[in-house]
């Protein structure tokens, strides 16, 4: 059986492509199940993977990013925006609560806090 990379990523999620043609290979997961046990039970999650496709048949597997946890889970997400960089993009998630939530994907890098990546 054929994997695709995306396969290899173990997680229920809804996907987003990154719109910028520098980063085309990354993608934003917006988990779709609960996240956490017991005293660690947290909503969701949004993770930015690197899904390595543009280094050919034998390019390396798919590597996180990133990632933040959110107080909801995800039913659809959204990634757009314009430049050359990550930096003029936004990532939306429309929650299971009914509420949208705004993300910086350049704040999701890590090194960065979860701070830096929420806009609303």
């Amino acid at each position: 059986m054929v994997r695709t990379k995306i396969s290899e990523i173990e997680a229920g999620a809804v996907v987003a492509w990154s719109p910028v043609g520098d980063h085309a290979d990354v993608v934003a997961l917006g988990s779709k199940e609960k996240g956490g046990t017991g005293f660690d039970d947290y909503g969701g999650e949004l993770e930015l993977y690197d899904l390595n496709i543009t280094r050919g048949p034998d390019g390396a597997s798919p590597s996180r990013l990133g990632s933040v946890k959110t107080p909801g889970r995800f039913g659809c997400i959204a990634w757009g925006g314009a430049g050359p960089s990550l930096d003029g993009t936004v990532v939306a998630g429309g929650m299971l609560d009914g509420t949208v939530n705004l993300w910086r994907p350049s704040g999701l890098l890590d090194g960065n806090s979860s701070d830096d990546a929420l806009l609303s």
